[in-house]
């Protein structure tokens, strides 16, 4: 297979290369390239790809707290709602397979499930959850956060977070869409 590797952090781009190199994989097999989800693709690229995969961030922006790039979590930030990374690649994957081809991605109740299934209705042919699973929120989503998932559920009704057994649980389900 030929392999494109996208990622918006510089790092994770340099450590998909060395890996791909330390597993001693042909270096004209892959390119890694940072990217803000597909801007680093030309154009003449479109309908190219047999398969798409992504783990899109899903951290709201809360402009109470300190959110700039400092390590990894600050790339886990993904715009107003928490859904830019994801909305895109819904929205825009599509168009960078080829007929057939499949989009492999993740959403979770953080995000809202209503957009996400709007998203898939309107650009995908057929979509299916593969899975889905009731995780605890892990310690970089503490009270800001939970306090921000919790208005938005006042605000729309849509359950993002809830507790179990004494712990804040969301949920994900793992998504594939095909073209």
């Amino acid at each position: 297979a030929d392999v494109t590797g996208l990622d918006i952090n510089p790092h994770a781009v340099h450590m998909a290369r060395r890996n791909w190199r330390r597993n001693q994989l042909p270096d004209n097999k892959a390119r890694f390239l940072q990217s803000e989800v597909f801007s680093a693709l030309p154009q003449a690229e479109q309908n190219g790809f047999d398969l798409i995969w992504s783990n899109p961030p899903l951290l709201p922006k809360i402009t109470t707290i300190d959110q700039s790039v400092h390590d990894r979590e600050g790339y886990e930030v993904a715009g107003e709602n928490g859904r830019r990374v994801l909305d895109v690649v819904l929205g825009e994957a599509h168009r960078w397979l080829r007929a057939g081809g499949r989009a492999l991605t993740i959403a979770t109740s953080l995000q809202g499930w209503r957009h996400t299934k709007r998203l898939l209705e309107r650009d995908w042919q057929r979509y299916e959850v593969l899975r889905e699973v009731e995780l605890e929120l892990t310690d970089e989503c503490g009270p800001p956060y939970i306090d921000w998932w919790l208005e938005q559920q006042a605000n729309d009704g849509e359950e993002r977070i809830y507790q179990q057994q004494g712990k804040w649980m969301h949920k994900v389900w793992y998504l594939e869409a095909c073209k």
